[in-house]
């Protein structure tokens, strides 16, 4: 699961070199992880051979408890 956090982490490096202010470094990371979520939750049933909408569904719900989890981070903070 380390393996996860590098993508996410690249946007927070270029953050932190300057390349781009910590807000929007942030904003990236977090999004590039809500991707990275629906694509996981796609393959795991692609890889299963289950119909299409099924993975399309997986995606979305996967995408979607990201995108809560950000919101929750968002009100608590």
């Amino acid at each position: 699961m380390l393996e996860a956090a590098v993508v996410p982490s690249i946007p927070l490096l270029l953050a932190a070199f300057g390349v781009m202010t910590t807000d929007t470094g942030i904003s990236i990371a977090l999004w590039v992880a809500v991707v990275m979520l629906a694509l996981l939750g796609y393959l795991v049933l692609w890889l299963r051979a289950r119909p299409w909408w099924a993975c399309i569904t997986a995606a979305l719900i996967s995408a979607l408890l990201g995108i809560l989890v950000i919101l929750l981070k968002t009100a608590l903070y």
